[in-house]
């Protein structure tokens, strides 16, 4: 199995019921940033060509508080 890369571009966006709260793109090394008010939130991770390997995550957020919250994305087989 080859070795996880980063993937530059994907979006990860954060949920409160069906409403999306916030977003951002990954960076070139994957990374990224979300600004959220306390409270609970369903994180989940997307980029084009790339299958989500982990159910979206349900995560609480406490004032002051930085969480790290890392995805694992698939690259998706090709159809010819």
């Amino acid at each position: 199995m080859p070795a996880p890369r980063p993937v530059p571009g994907a979006i990860v966006e954060a949920l409160r019921g069906s409403d999306v709260v916030a977003a951002a793109r990954t960076d070139a090394a994957g990374r990224y940033e979300l600004s959220l008010e306390p409270g609970t939130y369903v994180v989940a991770a997307r980029a084009h060509g790339y299958r989500s390997v982990q159910p979206p995550r349900t995560m609480s957020v406490s004032f002051g508080r930085t969480l790290a919250i890392s995805f694992v994305l698939s690259t998706m087989p090709r159809i010819f």
